[in-house]
């Protein structure tokens, strides 16, 4: 029963953590649109000055939002740590995998703060999102195919998968062509919260699971 209880509690944990990341993640971009937007309106300098007041208010809210993002992340973190020691130990591994992501994350997102005034972080942030996603999608594919896994979980982690290659499909339809075909950068958008819907939806099957033996 106890260990049922630390179960229950680490998984919701993780499910809360994921929320937040999800409400901060969405706020930030819609952030970051809205200013990228005003910047691309400006036509001179006097239109910039008078753009300078609107946009530090937009780029204030985008570091809270990523502030926020950042607890989630800490909160999932934490969680994911205990939930290591509740899962069979042939899965153990692969929660290590996702535990490892997101430590890569969490100095990710430090960085994507500090990126704010030091742009040539980018690339930097760009490189460590990729090894994380790398570490994530080894992590989940593992327990989706795993025989230790409970089965509701199972599916749960499918959905994770799955949101996480969404994830990657929209972000690269984004970096390569939103530019180009503006409509492009709104579907990988909406295709990305559909993606964190996903996660959601996933870490509430794994929720009501019940604690391998």
């Amino acid at each position: 029963m106890e260990n049922n209880s630390a179960w229950s509690l680490t998984t919701k944990g993780m499910y809360n953590a994921v929320l937040i990341q999800t409400i901060c993640g969405a706020a930030a971009a819609l952030f970051s649109a809205i200013l990228s937007i005003q910047l691309m309106s400006v036509d001179s300098l006097s239109d910039l000055a008078a753009l300078a007041d609107g946009a530090s208010v937009w780029s204030i809210l985008g570091i809270i939002a990523g502030i926020g993002s950042l607890v989630g992340f800490i909160l999932f973190f934490m969680n994911i740590a205990k939930f290591k020691t509740l899962v069979n130990a042939n899965d153990a591994p692969a929660v290590g995998n996702i535990h490892t992501a997101m430590i890569l994350t969490i100095v990710n997102a430090v960085l994507s703060i500090l990126g704010v005034f030091i742009p040539f972080l980018g690339i930097i942030t760009l490189i460590i999102a990729i090894i994380a996603l790398v570490f994530q999608l080894m992590g989940y594919n593992a327990l989706k195919n795993s025989t230790t896994f409970p089965d509701i979980a199972r599916e749960g982690a499918n959905k994770i998968f799955t949101a996480i290659i969404i994830s990657l499909v929209a972000g690269f339809i984004s970096g390569l062509f939103s530019v180009l075909v503006p409509i492009l950068g709104l579907i990988a958008y909406l295709a990305v919260i559909y993606a964190w819907i996903m996660q959601l939806q996933g870490w509430a099957l794994i929720a009501k699971s019940e604690q391998p033996r």
